[in-house]
């Protein structure tokens, strides 16, 4: 009987494993993406291309 339950239990936390591991490599991939628009986002914002647009009257 105990070995029926550790092997259910076993199942359960394989099972768990699975779900945590899936998640934790979407949440990567996620992190990924939003460094990647952050990193276009402030070459828009901070880069040359901005300093161009600015106009010094002299």
């Amino acid at each position: 009987m105990l070995l029926l339950q550790q092997n259910e239990n076993f199942r359960i936390l394989s099972g768990q494993s699975a779900a945590i591991q899936k998640q934790n490599e979407q949440l990567l991939k996620q992190v990924e993406d939003l460094k990647e628009q952050l990193a276009i986002l402030t070459r828009q914002r901070f880069g040359t291309r901005s300093e161009k647009n600015l106009q010094i009257s002299g």
